[in-house]
């Protein structure tokens, strides 16, 4: 089939908040901008549609189809993505990140970014809290991974994952393409100069939506040890989450009953276009997260400067190397004692900064992140 002119259908219909929105909506950035796009089609979810407005992008034109209820929950938007597709008659149906939850007439490539499905570990697991809760989440992994099985080509932000789908999904390997993950255009004309904190108040940035997985709840021990060890030192966390969620409350609550509510500061939701403004105000960030892919949160780290506290696993140390402090996961002192470390030597805390910088150049920008995407959809309708 010639390439030179092709009908892709984008979904991001599914993303309904985390990393994923911001990932969908530097790849429509950039895909309005790009000839090769002139016809194609986008479903968004009403939550990438908000974060598409931060960069002044309007979803109201007729290459967009907006979704407030997510597919994956409601028969009706199923139906209606369908319709989409048969009245469009794409070449190819590119799924950002799915499951897709239908069945696509056309050719299919499809993002694979739950780390549940590719490569869970027990420990992962026993952040659940309950074996109820551990089975529904082994039912809903093995009704992701059939999804994931129907589709025709498969592309992820990491080896580790590529590992996964071949071992537990038996995906063909050639059918799997590997493309890293990096910085939203956000971040594109952002010059960054951390600070070492010096005597200030240690900001320590905690930018993640919630999930059981990414261990939140650790943070107010991590605050206590902090206090227990340097009782003289000034810090604070910054979270950004859902204030309404009882998860979340209970957070909050747990910090209260600690005596350390005054060390955490959530500021809710925060659009994905304001990110880089959170880390111009941080000296380190931290993410306690038992469970990855790619977070965005390392490539940020990475090209801000601005030092990473995480978890000591294969997910984290692929992407960081020598960039992050890693902890024992789990282990509140062990986070503690690397967070103080870092607040306290200012030799270590640059040393990590500048090999953030290093390791980030090697890997794309948005931009060409966005070359690599477009040279993947490229070639998988080729081969139709």
């Amino acid at each position: 089939m010639s390439t030179e002119k092709f009908k892709v259908l984008v979904n991001t219909s599914t993303l309904m908040q985390g990393g994923g929105l911001q990932v969908a909506a530097a790849l429509i950035v950039h895909a309005i901008q790009d000839p090769i796009a002139e016809h194609w089609q986008f479903l968004v979810s009403g939550g990438v549609a908000r974060e598409l407005a931060g960069f002044g992008i309007d979803v109201g034109s007729s290459s967009f189809h907006v979704f407030e209820r997510s597919p994956a929950r409601n028969k009706s938007e199923r139906k209606r993505v369908l319709a989409i597709e048969k009245a469009y008659g794409p070449d190819l149906v590119f799924t950002l990140f799915g499951p897709a939850y239908v069945r696509f007439r056309s050719a299919h490539l499809c993002g694979v970014a739950d780390p549940w499905v590719t490569h869970s570990s027990w420990l992962a697991f026993r952040s659940l809290g309950s074996p109820a809760a551990a089975l529904k989440t082994l039912g809903l992994m093995f009704w992701k991974a059939a999804w994931w099985k129907t589709v025709d080509y498969w592309w992820t932000e990491a080896p580790i994952a590529r590992d996964g789908l071949v071992s537990r999904l038996g995906c063909k390997p050639e059918r799997i393409f590997v493309i890293p993950n990096t910085t939203g255009p956000q971040f594109s004309n952002r010059h960054f100069q951390p600070e070492f904190p010096g005597g200030k108040r240690v900001e320590i940035l905690c930018l993640s939506a919630y999930y059981r997985h990414k261990n939140l709840e650790l943070i107010p021990d991590v605050a206590l040890e902090i206090e227990r060890m340097r009782p003289g030192l000034d810090f604070r966390f910054t979270v950004t989450l859902p204030s309404d969620w009882p998860e979340v409350q209970a957070i909050l609550t747990r910090a209260e009953k600690l005596g350390v509510a005054s060390r955490i500061v959530n500021l809710g939701k925060v659009p994905v276009a304001e990110t880089p403004d959170l880390y111009a105000r941080s000296h380190l960030c931290f993410l306690p997260s038992l469970l990855e892919v790619f977070s965005a949160v390392y490539p940020e780290s990475l090209c801000t400067g601005v030092p990473l506290v995480t978890t000591d696993l294969r997910f984290s140390r692929d992407v960081c190397k020598e960039a992050a402090a890693y902890f024992e996961a789990t282990n509140a002192k062990s986070a503690a004692t690397q967070l103080v470390r870092l607040a306290e030597n200012e030799t270590e805390w640059r040393a990590k900064s500048a090999r953030g910088r290093e390791i980030f150049s090697q890997l794309p920008d948005a931009a060409g992140k966005w070359e690599l995407q477009r040279a993947m959809i490229t070639d998988v309708v080729s081969r139709q």
